[in-house]
């Protein structure tokens, strides 16, 4: 199973710290997909239709990533609240 993004590093996670904008372009690039609702929930999944097997396997890779790490979801709704691409 390879990477969404050959030139992509394999994990968001650089010297320690977590990149929430590098998660986002890995996990859209296999059919990710969130959203943040007006009273600033945030929903996380993967769309099945339109992807290859390995790009949904990639996806929930990705997916796991997160983990139960309430920091790196933090970071990822943070990013996303505050409107960046």
């Amino acid at each position: 199973m390879g990477t969404p993004n050959p030139g992509a590093p394999a994990s968001s996670v650089v010297n320690g710290v977590f990149d929430p904008v590098d998660w986002l372009d890995r996990f859209k690039a296999v059919g990710g997909f969130w959203f943040v609702t007006p009273d600033k929930r945030l929903t996380i999944g993967w769309l099945l239709e339109g992807f290859t097997m390995e790009q949904t396997e990639q996806a929930c890779t990705i997916w796991r990533e997160l983990g139960p790490d309430a920091v790196r979801l933090a970071a990822i709704h943070a990013h996303l609240i505050a409107g960046r691409p």
